[in-house]
């Protein structure tokens, strides 16, 4: 049960109580299904209640970037803004060129450059946690065809490392 006292407490603080009761009448409500179904119903639900965003690229474009946390809800809504001379620069890139992201991250350029653009793109980003959203991002979009995603990192040294 969630109580509210007149003490200040953080909205965050409220909002995984909040969000732990609902798991919990979830839990209750499918636990007739068994294990196996159970689990695969609410891998389905928890892919629902994550919402994606949509940016307008323009000439009738449309972005869309899944927001799996504060970070990439960021970087998507920010793709237009955040480095305009970026935008700029891949908005100059001759058509059927290919453009190399390097440190993609969720890999909101690599997205625009695809979906906007219609340019073939090389996406490279060591972090696997940051490759699972880009690959949401590649899905949304339809961009498979153009865009590969490689969790590598590029350096002008050759080795392993971490």
């Amino acid at each position: 049960m969630v109580r509210l006292s007149n003490k200040k407490k953080s909205t965050a603080g409220l909002y995984h109580k909040i969000a732990n009761c609902v798991i919990k009448c979830i839990d209750i409500g499918l636990y007739p299904l068994g294990s196996m179904r159970r689990n695969t119903l609410k891998s389905v639900i928890s892919e629902r209640i994550i919402p994606h965003i949509c940016v307008n690229a323009g000439h009738g474009k449309e972005l869309k970037f899944w927001c799996f946390g504060g970070w990439s809800s960021y970087r998507g809504r920010s793709v237009l803004e955040k480095e305009p001379i970026t935008i700029k620069w891949i908005n100059a890139i001759e058509p059927n060129s290919v453009f190399w992201d390097i440190g993609a991250n969720v890999g909101t350029y690599s997205i625009y450059a695809a979906a906007a653009r219609g340019l073939k793109t090389y996406a490279f980003e060591p972090s696997l946690a940051n490759m699972a959203v880009f690959a949401k991002n590649i899905e949304l979009n339809k961009v498979d065809g153009l865009v590969t995603a490689l969790p590598i990192a590029l350096s002008t040294v050759s080795g392993l490392d971490y």
